[in-house]
């Protein structure tokens, strides 16, 4: 069963399995989710994002991790490409 949740304050320390946010395919996301994620993991998830270009509009990437590796409490951040802008 899955289970979702709506809540309010600092994404990066609600305990979870896994943060979903979207990334456009040029490699710029560093706002939003992004930046909050960057803050508290660094580049380890953005660079498992990185090593998958060229990145195509719709595509999925899983990124693994360790909580204990950052200050965040989730394991794993899953992009999905979304080119709002093109066709």
């Amino acid at each position: 069963m899955v289970e979702l949740f709506v809540s309010e304050g600092d994404i990066t320390q609600m305990s979870a399995d896994a943060l979903v946010t979207a990334i456009n395919s040029d490699g710029e996301w560093f706002g939003c989710i992004d930046g909050a994620i960057d803050r508290v993991a660094g580049s380890f998830y953005h660079a498992q994002a990185r090593s998958a270009m060229p990145l195509h509009d719709l595509q999925t990437i899983v990124a693994k991790g360790n909580r204990g590796n950052h200050k965040g409490k989730f394991d794993t951040v899953i992009f999905v490409v979304d080119d709002f802008d093109k066709d």
